[in-house]
This record gives C-alpha cells, sequence and structure tokens, in this order.
C-alpha cells in the first residue's frame, strides 16, 4: 500500500528525496563555511603566488645588480 501512495512510493523513492534533502541542508551550511574558510584560502594562494613572484623577481634584481 506505502507504494501507491506519493508519501512512501517504496523505500527506494523515500531514500533518495532524503539523500537530496540532506545534502541540501548541508550544501547551504557547507557553501557558508567554504564562503568564510575557503574564501580566504584560494585569495592567500593568490596572494601568496604573487608575492612569491615579486620575490622571485626582487631577488633576481638584486643579484643581477650586486653579481
Amino acid at each position: 500500500m506505502s507504494e501507491t501512495s506519493p508519501e512512501g512510493s517504496g523505500g527506494d523513492n523515500g531514500a533518495p528525496e532524503h539523500e537530496r534533502r540532506v545534502p541540501m541542508w548541508r550544501r547551504p551550511r557547507r557553501h557558508r563555511w567554504q564562503w568564510r574558510g575557503w574564501s580566504p584560502s584560494p585569495t592567500a594562494l593568490q596572494v601568496a603566488g604573487v608575492a612569491l613572484q615579486f620575490l622571485t623577481i626582487l631577488v633576481m634584481i638584486v643579484l643581477a645588480i650586486w653579481v
């Protein structure tokens, strides 16, 4: 009888719906954490990369001047 009812048409349809609802509820929370935690990470990595390039260029110039 539960198979014909739309609320619980078997356990397969119920499980995917719950699985989909769980990730959807967790996704916004994870997105907020990613925005707060992961957002600075990529920017920090980009800044570090630019800083490393700048430092390498400065070191090369200093070495060229010193030598």
